[in-house]
């Protein structure tokens, strides 16, 4: 203040300045290389989020109040928080307590505008789980948020995702199976057991897998009846629903769709029948634009989704642990479609290089002959050629014979003989 003033003027916003939120999911990351939670693995509900700025670990809000407290649209405390900020359990979704939607995630609202770092700690024995999400190897993740920020983190285009997902494996629990079934449009294999997909093939949609125990590991289906007669189950092609229908195999011929000897059976994902829904960010309308159009950003509008051909067995289905071991997977062509087998191969890699290590020439008269301009070894690509010039001595005279040899390493030809002729006139 100036001296002998006796007032200052602080100049402030006209109207509060809108609240940051951050986002947390921590989940048990059964699929750890791909750094990035997946549709199927499963929130870990309970988890304590600690939430730290520079000066230290935070139990209040901005305004002051303890963290978790809930206000009405005035400022009005309509429930005091705890100062603890807890991911969802299945009970929070189902009261919808704690704006939870989904078992895992938890939302650390009311903040400052700022830089943030964020730990979580699971429930019960922490030592029973591992961390794989980390940031140089700490604990903590990082979140940057401004006023009003999102529930979802949106930069640019992209899938909007939480600003802080941290994974755990519980190495008592497995993540399932999962895989593709897809179209082998390029079959490069002589052994189609070593196939995998390529980018470019496309997945096929509403084809049923089976999956079967193999307890000994000997590449043979348990049968669980005990006959020793292995039972493979029906098959419900698409359309579903109509068991049997005349794109159906109704192994027994009961009319009810029986499982066999299978202990699961599922059905690959098609995006068709699975298209999202709604908006990733609540924007004001625009009169004549589609729902959802941003016009204020990003124009930022992808979310997930699932891919045609994708299955999944297990946790990494939202069901029970399979039990350690070994199992069968059966994927089922529907009419029209049949299994990769050696014989439809269609792509080959073309012949190796032949290449030309010796030319020897003999035969009676081979004294006569020689050859010149070619230095050995010498590669001849596939379809490609080489010249190869052979001299003749006139001396003595009269008609002159020899044989030229080349040597390669061709399976069908490793040694070709060319007849060689002179006619010695002096």
């Amino acid at each position: 203040m100036p001296a002998g003033a006796t007032t200052v003027t602080v100049k402030v916003h006209q109207y509060p300045i809108p609240t940051a939120q951050i986002s947390v999911f921590a989940f048990k990351d059964h699929m750890p290389i791909n750094n990035i939670f997946d549709p199927s693995e499963e929130g870990i509900g309970g988890a304590t989020v600690l939430i730290f700025d520079q000066l230290g670990q935070m139990s209040t809000d901005v305004f002051g109040n303890p963290l978790g407290t809930e206000y009405d649209s005035s400022g009005t405390i309509i429930r005091m928080g705890s100062g603890v900020i807890k991911t969802c359990t299945q009970s929070d979704v189902d009261q919808g307590l704690n704006y939870c939607t989904r078992v895992g995630e938890a939302f650390i609202k009311n903040l400052a505008p700022g830089k943030y770092g964020i730990r979580v700690v699971p429930p019960g024995n922490p030592s029973s789980y591992i961390q794989t999400s980390t940031i140089e190897g700490t604990p903590g993740i990082d979140a940057w948020v401004k006023a009003n920020e999102p529930p979802l983190f949106i930069e640019g285009f992209g899938t909007g995702f939480y600003h802080v997902f941290i994974g755990f494996v519980y190495p008592a629990e497995n993540g399932g199976i999962s895989g593709i079934v897809y179209y082998a449009t390029t079959r490069a294999e002589n052994d189609p057991r070593y196939a995998a997909s390529e980018p470019w093939e496309p997945g096929v949609p509403r084809v049923q897998v089976c999956l079967y125990r193999d307890s000994d590991g000997n590449g043979v289906i348990d049968a669980l009846n005990n006959n020793g007669n292995v039972a493979r189950c029906d098959v419900d092609n698409h359309p579903l629903g109509n068991f049997p229908g005349p794109e159906d195999i109704d192994r027994n011929g009961n009319g009810v769709f029986d499982l066999g000897d299978a202990i699961d059976v599922t059905w690959t994902d098609s995006w068709d029948d699975n298209k999202p829904t709604g908006c990733i960010q609540d924007l004001p309308a625009i009169p004549g634009v589609q729902p959802c159009f941003d016009n204020y950003g990003t124009w930022n509008q992808i979310r997930p989704g699932v891919f045609d051909g994708g299955y999944a067995f297990g946790f990494a289905a939202g069901k029970p642990h399979l039990m350690p071991g070994y199992y069968i997977v059966e994927a089922v062509p529907p009419p029209g479609y049949e299994i990769q087998k050696e014989e439809v191969k269609n792509v080959d890699f073309g012949d190796e290089y032949r290449p030309i290590n010796r030319v020897q020439i003999t035969g009676r008269d081979s004294s006569l002959f020689y050859t010149a301009g070619i230095r050995l070894p010498v590669t001849v690509v596939p379809g490609g050629s080489v010249d190869i010039t052979v001299g003749f001595r006139s001396r003595p005279r009269g008609l002159k014979s020899a044989i030229l040899k080349i040597y390669s390493n061709d399976p069908d030809t490793p040694i070709l003989s060319v007849p060689l002729s002179g006619m010695a006139v002096r």
